[in-house]
């Protein structure tokens, strides 16, 4: 394949992750924006492809994108592609049903639970050995939305996700009589977690475009562009459908 050195124009692949991003989002989604700007500022050119997750990432670990974006870094992925500085810095919670009392302190909590998640999703080290040692029943599920449905049927105990993508799937795809059901755990999974771009370790110039793209995420966030952008996610003024509920959640995270 044609390799672009000059980095001037570049391929990355993306997923469905509202309102961090999603194909009919305004400019694709906060994280989208934030990427293609960042790249920008440096004098390069982003097209991207909408792919689901696991093919997002795979054309990447093959060398047949550039790189993807979102990804929360882990050991594994590490073998495969180089990690930017965070694009997206936000927390993950446990979601349940408001009748339902759930309180937990640690994974260990967890044991025996029904939890639905995503599909692909990494969800940090602790998670990651909960499941791989079946203390907990992992229902994974191809969209968080499909995750819901579970929670609102009884087929799962808890929902884990990050708080401004369950807040977006539930006001977009629910009523607000499901959506009242429905709370979460204050506690977050693994603080503030973290997700950014990749860019694949087969591609000659990788270092450089990281470097590259890491300076002018830093210029994004020493002009104003960035915190902007952030709020504007988590306001819910500009990538969020309209609230049913949350509205009053006034807990805002500082980016």
């Amino acid at each position: 394949m044609s390799w672009v050195v000059s980095a001037e124009k570049l391929q990355l692949t993306n997923g469905e992750w509202p309102p961090f991003t999603g194909r009919q989002l305004p400019h694709m989604g906060g994280a989208t924006h934030i990427v293609k700007l960042a790249f920008a500022k440096e004098g390069v050119d982003v097209k991207f492809a909408f792919l689901p997750w696991q093919s997002a990432f795979d054309q990447v670990a093959s060398g047949n994108a550039d790189g993807s974006l979102v990804w929360s870094k882990s050991d594994d992925r590490a073998k495969l592609v180089l990690f930017s500085e965070p694009v997206i810095e936000s927390s993950e919670h446990f979601f349940h049903l408001e009748k339902n009392k759930f309180a937990w302190r640690d994974m260990g909590d967890l044991k025996g639970k029904k939890i639905g998640a995503v599909e692909t999703h990494y969800y940090g080290e602790a998670f990651d050995k909960l499941e791989k040692k079946r203390m907990a029943n992992i229902r994974r599920t191809s969209t968080l939305r499909g995750s819901f449905k579970r929670l609102l049927r009884g087929h799962v105990d808890v929902v884990i996700a990050n708080r401004y993508v369950a807040f977006y799937t539930l006001n977009a795809f629910f009523t607000g009589v499901e959506i009242a059901k429905v709370t979460f755990h204050p506690k977050m999974i693994r603080g503030r977690a973290k997700w950014r771009l990749v860019i694949s370790r087969k591609h000659p110039d990788g270092e450089r475009l990281i470097k590259t793209f890491n300076r002018g995420l830093k210029k994004l966030k020493s002009d104003g562009t960035y915190e902007q952008i952030i709020k504007d996610v988590t306001s819910g003024r500009k990538y969020l459908p309209e609230m049913k509920r949350f509205e009053g959640d006034d807990e805002s995270e500082e980016f």
